[in-house]
Order: C-alpha cells, then sequence, then structure tokens
C-alpha cells in the first residue's frame, strides 16, 4: 500500500474534494506494529450544517477499476446549529487540481524575451499546480507550421465555443498597441520577438478573429482578460475588453481559476478557496517561484530600462498568406459591429478596417 484517496462529495449540489495520502514508506502491513489498525484524519475538509454527504475511502494504487469492494463508501449527515447560535461564513478548502480536466487557451503579445518567459511559467504552473490543460502557440509550432497560424487560429475559437473551454487574454504593452495600430490611433506594430518568431505575430490576427464575440453577451463568458501588475497595468486594457472582468495577477489568480474551472467561488453562507495559488503563497511550489521568478526578472529589466517597449519596436515585417483570410474575418466583424463605438474615438468598425489595410499591405 503506497497511499491512501478520500473523496467527499456534497450530496446536494455534487461538489466534490479528493484528498491523497502518499506514505513515504510502503505500508507492508494493515495493522501497525502494535497490531491496531492504521488511522488517519484531516482537516481540510469543511463541511456545512444539515447537509449530506458521500465519503468514499480507498487504498493506492487501486486494487481494479470498478471494483465496489475495493472502495469503502459511507452516507454523513452533519446536524444542525441551533439558531441562537450565530454561523459565520465557512471557508471550503478545495483540492487544488480539479476533479475534471479544464482547458484553456492563452492570447498575448510577444512583448520581450523575458514577457515570454512570464508566459511559459504560467502555463507551466497552471499545469503542474492547477491540473489545467494550456493551449499555447509556442507549444504547438509543429501544428502551426503545417495548417497555417490563420487556420489554426479558427480551430483553437471553434473549439471553445463548443466546449466549456476558456480563452484568457494577457493584456501588456504590446497588446495595447496592437490595438491602437487597428483602430487607426498609431502606424501598426512589430516587436522584435514577433520579427524573430517563425509564427510572426500571432495576436493581431486573433484579436480580429474574436471582435465579433464582444458584441454578443453570450460569447463574453468563454473570454477572460487578465494583466501582471507587476510589469503591465490597466492602461494596457484595450477599449474592447472594457465590458468584462479584468483581472490582476497574481493577486487575482485564485478568482481567475475558477472561472476556467466553470465554478462559482462565493456561494451563500461559504467562500470556496484552493490552497496553494494565493498571491501570498503560489510561489511555495516548484512552478509557482520559476513564476514569480521570471516576473520579477521582467519588473527589475523594465526598471532599469524605462524605454524597453520602444526598442522592441521594429516597425512592419512581411506577413504570408495572412491578407484575405483576415480580410474575410473582418468583414464578418463588419455585418456584427457597425457603428459601435469605444471609447478611444474610433469605431470598431474602423479598426477590422484598419485590421484589413494591414494585413493586405504586408500580404
Amino acid at each position: 500500500m503506497k497511499g491512501s484517496e478520500v473523496l467527499v462529495v456534497e450530496q446536494g449540489t455534487n461538489q466534490s474534494v479528493c484528498i491523497r495520502y502518499v506514505f513515504n514508506n510502503t505500508l507492508s502491513s494493515s495493522v501497525t506494529p502494535n497490531d491496531k489498525p492504521w488511522s488517519f484524519s484531516s482537516d481540510s475538509v469543511v463541511v456545512e450544517p444539515e447537509y449530506q454527504y458521500s465519503v468514499s475511502f480507498s487504498h493506492l494504487p487501486k486494487l481494479k477499476k470498478g471494483c465496489s469492494s475495493c472502495t469503502i463508501t459511507k452516507t454523513i449527515s452533519i446536524p444542525g446549529v441551533s439558531p441562537s447560535i450565530p454561523i459565520s461564513p465557512k471557508t471550503a478548502q478545495l483540492d487544488p487540481t480539479p476533479m475534471q480536466t479544464h482547458r484553456v487557451f492563452i492570447l498575448y503579445s510577444l512583448d520581450h524575451p523575458l514577457y515570454k518567459e512570464i508566459i511559459l511559467k504560467l502555463c507551466a504552473f497552471l499545469r503542474a499546480k492547477c491540473g489545467a490543460e494550456v493551449t499555447l502557440d509556442l507549444l504547438e509550432s509543429a501544428c502551426l507550421s503545417t495548417i497555417g497560424k490563420m487556420q489554426w487560429l479558427e480551430m483553437q475559437r471553434e473549439r471553445v465555443h463548443s466546449s466549456s473551454d476558456k480563452i484568457l487574454i494577457l493584456c501588456s504593452r504590446g497588446v495595447a498597441a496592437k490595438w491602437r495600430a487597428m483602430c487607426g490611433v498609431r502606424p501598426s506594430v512589430t516587436l522584435r520577438e514577433d520579427q524573430d518568431s517563425p509564427m510572426g505575430d500571432m495576436f493581431t490576427p486573433a484579436l480580429a478573429l474574436i471582435i465579433p464575440d464582444f458584441v454578443h453577451a453570450v460569447s463574453l463568458q468563454k473570454y477572460i482578460v487578465a494583466y501582471f501588475e507587476e510589469v503591465s497595468c490597466q492602461a494596457d486594457v484595450p477599449s474592447l475588453f472594457h465590458v468584462t472582468v479584468k483581472y490582476k495577477l497574481m493577486k487575482h489568480f485564485e478568482e481567475l481559476l475558477f472561472r476556467i474551472m466553470g465554478q462559482e467561488q462565493h456561494e451563500p453562507g461559504r467562500v470556496k478557496r484552493i490552497h496553494g495559488i494565493a498571491e501570498d503563497d503560489y510561489f511555495h511550489c516548484s512552478t509557482g517561484k520559476a513564476l514569480r521568478d521570471a516576473i520579477e526578472g521582467f519588473q527589475a529589466y523594465q526598471l532599469a530600462n524605462p524605454d524597453w517597449f520602444s526598442q522592441e519596436l521594429v516597425g512592419l515585417t512581411e506577413e504570408n498568406n495572412t491578407g484575405s483570410n483576415c480580410e474575410s474575418l473582418v468583414e464578418t466583424a463588419y455585418n456584427h459591429i457597425q457603428g459601435i463605438q469605444d471609447s478611444e474615438g474610433a469605431s470598431v468598425l474602423t479598426t477590422a478596417v484598419s485590421c484589413a489595410s494591414f494585413h493586405k499591405q504586408n500580404a
């Protein structure tokens, strides 16, 4: 026996918490050296009065999938509390790894090599610590080179809209600059990292692709907008995204993760929490520490180089086989968003036309 697993399911809502104990030393017997049954306890599950819970216990490794005799299950009813005794809101601690796998597609701008490190470390943290599946262009270069970036982006968007997946948009100086370029507020933007990447600028065509979704309230639930507050700021969030909640990372990471999981963090009488991902303790694991180091590294570079973003601007570069595709996508946006004005004084329609013009010039 190498460990034990306890699954607690709240029968009213079907919410569950899974706790696994991994033994440092393999137990060779089901009893202690004193010939008594092993006894384990945990204080990591908070229960509510007058609720029923199903508690299942099994050894690890499990002997046989679906074997009912290998698992002990009991139903426990929590007694009520006298009305004269006040009940304070409870905090429910959840397992950091969700029972169901959740996928998130990350959109971002390649602002700088150090910012790219932050993106990669965030991806590793989401996978290792949070149990999420992450779709990131940097990790799918083979597929991108085979089918092309516009087809790949369309494929990701279709998969998100046909499932419970989410799209995480990470705002930064580059995102803001590319949005303003699409609006015609500033010249077209290409960054040094875009120029050096075999994929080129992935964010500008992705932005053109998702514009129509932001005029449909039903589609907004698929999008999560955030920025790393140590290296970016509120001003880096394009006005297109002002209609949705904006999360500061890592301050609001726990709330963001609940969005990815499709769960409500706040419920009547209690607040659900996930251990080990809050702003003050996410760096206690190896992937979290690597993420914090990457954030602090880029922050230090920005302080030492206040004009860092200007140094990354290299102007226009040639984009192959994107003009007609982007123009088609923008034409769709045209039909959806005529006359809608953004806060920068340019219509989203102008944004779309500017994007089409940009890709035509560089096709």
